[in-house]
């Protein structure tokens, strides 16, 4: 073989392991970069969401199953000097076409807002639409397939005022459909994917004007969310927005007088739901338009001139093989145990006698004489009542019988007869016939006679019996609210001294009324998330292993092969340390070289790998869309140092024993005694060689 066949070799082994120690740099840079990288990117991708769906809100006060006057907006941005807007949030559904070519949306989130909600996306905000127009953001247009000038079908549910799972609730689908056209489609940068919930999946919503939105749902007036900006140079705290709010907020209406303790508008109430009546004449009434009123709002109207009541619907009342079905039954007594159990005026005057003797037990009943004729009850008689009661969820069990002494019997009409005490059950209340209810599941319209629909159609829910209130708590105190009202003796002043006693006692939080730093809490929500940089350079970490064992036996190799040149070093005087440090600054400018290859290689892996967490990997990021690359460069600049720095070490590794062997050995090129010591470790290495190769292969595949 000649000399210049030996150096061709040579040249062509050397460029080899060079290059495959450059490119080991890369690999280790790269999978570096690329994890890094990511775990720099899906959290300023959640931080990118979580500022577009809230636009430029600070705090937001939610009350789902609640609403308050939507004037409230105009009171608190007075009060806190910033922006406030109200929203109508309700559950929907949307739909376009007929036949088979129809489309279905099946939830829909409806938003009213007006021009004060879209002033939170900024100066590019999209203009409010007019009435009989919807807009609707990216995704519902997409999942409708419907753009601009395209009529679609929204159904709103209306809210109701009974939860669905309190007592005598109805599952009845209260809901209003109307035909709208698309004015336009928000982008999600402008508001269009609104949301106060940390979802990275966007909702699907549509925008309708607010004052349209709260005629659809039966709700004029009223909104169940308030959004807060931030004033310019600072934010409002929560702690200043709910002081505001307690400043201003109005928790019970007053002044409406009539025979209909609950009117079928919303008007009536005030921001807590409540509203003092004056239902018949010489009393004065509190009650609630969830039906039942919750332990705060009691613990704030009492004292020891108010009279609780519990109206209760039972399912039936017998005396021997004689049985009434479906009756309201009141129990009244004193809130306070004080209580002489009489309506007082707060001037200390005597009010009207309240229907219950102060000495009636708790196992005694009164009732009227329809019920007394249809039962031929009288007084000493042994009366058992059943009825439901309320169970875990919205299941419910039928309880009884609890057995009541008829104490006397009371006339069926006016002034003893009350039909105000009837609470304004959904579904019921409103019904012209008895055999309407809407609680199907709950009541067997078979068992209404005609002798009941009459009564109805006379007395509507007059109770045809009254209990003690001890006696009705104990049956019919539920996780609701244990009373339907709270009466007290009408008088000049008493109106406004009972609403301000409430509004003094009771705080908005305890009727769900608060804000919330939403924008604090979707940033600290995305900050939070799963470090996506440490889990890709976990699962990276086979294949970067597997590449600085390939960088630093291909660079042990090398070394090797050029024995006379380090044994020339060493019989010159070259100190072994510096005869290392001279491979190992040869290795530094490979691995300089790969690290800037593989810089670039780390960008365009996470791009790849971003590319597939938006679309065949979405499921491991719960469906965020759009991912966004982003990368700090001190991130980049730690993904390069530490690529090189292992880089080095795994050099080192190898160049450190080649270095030990003598010169002598080393120019001679006698290596027999080294082969035959290092035989074994030289096919080790050998075979850690193809290991780390198929390693290295089979990573590349898992990861791509």
């Amino acid at each position: 073989m000649t000399g210049a066949t030996l150096v061709q070799r040579s040249l062509r082994f050397y460029w080899r392991t060079h290059l495959g120690v450059a490119l080991g740099a890369a690999v280790s840079v790269a999978v570096l970069v690329g994890a890094l990288a990511v775990g720099d990117s899906v959290p300023y991708t959640l931080k990118r969401l979580a500022l577009e769906r809230l636009g430029e809100t600070d705090l937001a006060l939610a009350a789902p199953g609640r609403d308050f006057r939507a004037a409230l907006a105009d009171d608190l941005a007075g009060r806190l000097g910033a922006r406030v807007a109200p929203v109508l949030a309700l559950r929907g559904s949307a739909s376009r076409g007929q036949g088979e070519a129809r489309v279905d949306l099946n939830q829909v989130r409806v938003l009213g807002v007006e021009g004060a909600f879209w002033s939170l996306a900024g100066p590019d905000a999209a203009p409010p639409c007019a009435e009989g127009q919807v807009v609707l953001n990216e995704r519902a247009a997409r999942g409708l397939g419907v753009g601009v000038g395209d009529e679609i079908r929204l159904r709103v549910e209306k809210p109701s005022a009974l939860a669905r799972d309190a007592p005598l609730s109805t599952d009845a689908d209260a809901s209003e459909t109307v035909w709208l056209k698309v004015a336009s489609v928000a982008p999600d940068g402008q508001l269009g994917r609104f949301s106060l919930e940390t979802n990275p999946v966007p909702p699907s919503n549509a925008f309708l004007p607010l004052g349209a939105l709260q005629e659809k749902a039966g709700r004029p007036g009223r909104a169940n969310m308030l959004l807060v900006a931030g004033r310019e140079g600072t934010n409002v705290t929560p702690e200043a927005a709910n002081a505001a709010l307690r400043e201003v907020w109005q928790p019970v209406a007053a002044g409406r007088h009539g025979d209909s303790p609950v009117e079928s508008d919303s008007t009536w109430r005030a921001d807590a739901d409540l509203a003092l009546d004056r239902p018949v004449k010489g009393v004065l009434e509190l009650r609630s338009g969830r039906v039942f009123l919750e332990p705060p709002v009691v613990e704030a109207a009492r004292g020891p001139e108010a009279m609780g009541v519990l109206t209760y619907l039972v399912n039936e009342i017998r005396l021997g093989d004689r049985a009434t079905p479906y009756s309201f039954v009141a129990a009244m007594g004193p809130l306070d145990p004080g209580g002489a159990g009489r309506h007082r005026r707060l001037d200390g005057a005597s009010g009207p006698p309240s229907p219950v003797p102060p000495d009636m037990k708790d196992d005694e009943i009164l009732v009227n004489a329809w019920l007394a004729e249809d039962l031929g009850a009288k007084p000493g008689d042994s009366l058992e009542m059943t009825y439901y009661v309320v169970g875990p969820g919205r299941t419910v069990r039928t309880a009884g019988p609890d057995r009541f002494r008829v104490r006397a019997v009371f006339p069926t009409e006016p002034p003893e007869a009350d039909r105000t005490l009837m609470p304004r059950f959904p579904g019921l209340a409103d019904k012209k016939n008895c055999r309407d209810w809407e609680q199907q599941d709950l009541i067997d319209t078979r068992k209404i006679r005609p002798k009941d629909e009459t009564y109805w159609d006379d007395h509507r829910g007059t109770p045809k019996a009254i209990v003690t209130l001890a006696a009705g708590q104990q049956m019919w105190a539920n996780r609701f609210g244990d009373l339907t009202a709270i009466r007290w003796a009408a008088s000049p002043r008493g109106e406004k001294a009972i609403a301000d006693r409430i509004r003094e006692r009771l705080e908005p939080s305890a009727a769900g009324l608060f804000f919330r730093p939403v924008r604090a809490e979707a940033l600290a929500a995305s900050d939070q998330a799963l470090d996506f940089g440490q889990l890709f350079l976990g699962l990276s970490m086979f294949l970067l292993v597997a590449a600085l064992i390939l960088m630093g036996l291909l660079f042990s190799l090398g070394v090797e092969q050029r024995s006379e040149e380090v044994g020339t070093l060493l019989a010159l005087g070259f100190p072994p340390r510096r005869v290392r440090r001279l491979l190992l600054a040869e290795g530094a400018v490979l691995a300089a070289v790969g690290a800037l290859v593989g810089l670039g290689l780390g960008v365009w892996y996470t791009r790849a790998v971003l590319v597939a967490l938006s679309t065949v990997w979405s499921g491991a990021v719960g469906g965020t869309p759009s991912l966004t690359y982003h990368a700090e460069p001190l991130t980049l600049a730690m993904g390069v140092a530490a690529g090189m720095l292992v880089a080095l070490g795994s050099i080192w590794l190898g160049v450190r024993r080649q270095a030990r062997r003598p010169a002598r050995a080393l120019l001679a090129g006698d290596v027999e005694d080294a082969h035959e010591v290092s035989a074994p470790r030289g096919r080790g290495r050998r075979v850690g060689l193809w290991v780390s190769l198929a390693a290295a292969a089979g990573a590349l595949v898992m990861v791509g």
